[in-house]
């Protein structure tokens, strides 16, 4: 997962506090997320792309550990050298 992600990439997660910015730590994010086992179901989705930027918001339930998290969720992505890479990814759980 994390070769999607450009190297100067930013993720702030939706179940976990760090903000991973650095390959190493999107790696780790996704080791251990997948842990979890997670299943995840997109809700609602628009998307967009214009020339080398592309971006996807919308709205998801994570289920990790048996426990459901509807997030909200946006993808930022650049195309560089004949491929599109993730440059930002943001998800938080819906406010109450």
């Amino acid at each position: 997962m994390a070769e999607l992600y450009r190297s100067d990439a930013v993720l702030l997660p939706t179940l976990s506090v760090p903000i991973a910015d650095a390959p190493g730590e999107i790696t780790e994010y996704f080791a251990n997320l997948i842990k979890a086992d997670p299943k995840i179901r997109m809700e609602e989705s628009v998307k967009y792309s214009d020339c080398n930027l592309a971006y996807d918001v919308g709205r998801w339930v994570i289920n990790a550990n048996g426990q459901d998290a509807a997030a909200r969720v946006t993808w930022v992505y650049r195309y560089e050298e004949g491929k599109w890479l993730i440059a930002h990814h943001h998800s938080s759980v819906n406010p109450q």
